[in-house]
């Protein structure tokens, strides 16, 4: 069911818009040339928009978006194929990255902001050099989509999870493969490294997240409890919690020992597509396909926030390192930053 699920949001997804790389920082009204295909993703008027700023500048909808260690960089992963590279304050494109040939999924930065790694539909993961603009490393060994991509907290490897129900992990300095394990999700739509790096949990087209340490090369855990497959994962900056977003609109908040469920987030009406915690752990984010941003306190599961302003399905969400600020992606071929801080 879920499987099918995902071909139709591809499909239709996969229809774009031109767009002119124009900040709004009033409005924030899309200004886009005509389309140059239908959208089967309609837009509706958006809630009043909260956000402080509006940036644009992919040919298509936004997959992903992540802010980089010292936040004065995001990038944004595009339909287009393009990974791009704003300056937050700005909103200017600072570097536009060519070299996939189908949609990126996702993008995450290396702990010391030098290297950013993304996820693409053409079953590739490349690892971009940010000040040459150029790509340091291609690996193909997926050979299907791949779904995500993320960092291990020291920045010396990198993991992958793609359409082949595989979590790779890759070694960045050398361009090796270091590890492949088989996750039977079907699909791994979603992975995220511990705080020690010495464990992963991965996400997918079955109902189930899956912890593995990756040293002794084995499952230790499955955690149980979602309705629908993972699109988001993240593990807390004290290594004690995992949150995980589901098609089934909840966003749980995981006990990482135990592998028992603390809080159930409920407040989105439709699919959890991202989530994030702040860099010191006291809040989390999540982003849904209702076009909804919403600030949760982690500890008590309460809803604290709900950010509203974008036209289209919200598809990730990123804070800055000091907590102040959000920033989010979405369908409409938009970023929009946030002001957060308490």
């Amino acid at each position: 069911m879920y499987s099918n699920l995902w071909t139709v949001l591809v499909i239709i997804f996969c229809f774009g818009c031109g767009g002119e790389g124009k900040v709004d920082k009033g409005t924030g009204e899309e200004k886009a040339s005509k389309p140059r295909v239908m959208n089967l993703e309609q837009a509706s008027a958006p809630e009043k928009d909260e956000s402080k700023e509006t940036f644009y500048g992919h040919d298509g909808q936004i997959w992903g978006v992540a802010w980089n260690p010292d936040g004065t960089r995001l990038a944004s992963a595009g339909q287009d194929g393009i990974v791009n590279v704003w300056d937050p304050t700005t909103g200017e494109v600072v570097k536009s990255m060519t070299g996939h040939s189908d949609a990126v999924w996702g993008v995450s930065w290396s702990a010391d902001g030098k290297l950013l790694a993304s996820a693409s539909q053409d079953h590739s993961v490349k690892v971009w050099d940010i000040a040459a603009g150029k790509a340091r490393h291609t690996f193909n060994q997926h050979g299907e989509a791949v779904r995500c991509v993320a960092w291990s907290r020291e920045g010396l490897r990198l993991a992958s999870g793609g359409a082949d129900d595989k979590v790779r992990i890759w070694d960045v300095a050398t361009g090796k493969q270091l590890e492949s394990f088989k996750m039977g999700l079907h699909q791994v739509m979603c992975v995220a490294w511990s705080q020690d790096g010495k464990r992963f949990v991965a996400g997918g087209e079955e109902n189930d997240l899956k912890i593995w340490d990756v040293e002794g090369k084995k499952e230790l855990r499955v955690l149980k409890g979602h309705e629908g497959h993972m699109f988001g994962l993240a593990w807390s900056p004290n290594g004690e919690s995992i949150a995980s977003g589901s098609v089934d609109g909840s966003v749980r908040v995981w006990d990482a020992k135990a592998g028992t469920v603390r809080h159930i987030l409920k407040g989105h009406g439709s699919q959890v597509r991202c989530v994030a915690w702040s860099h010191d752990g006291s809040r989390l984010a999540s982003a849904s396909f209702d076009k909804k941003i919403i600030l949760w306190d982690p500890a008590t599961g309460k809803e604290v926030r709900t950010l509203t302003g974008h036209s289209k399905i919200a598809t990730g969400v990123a804070w800055n390192s000091n907590g102040s600020q959000v920033v989010s992606s979405s369908a409409g071929r938009t970023l929009k930053v946030w002001d957060v801080g308490e």
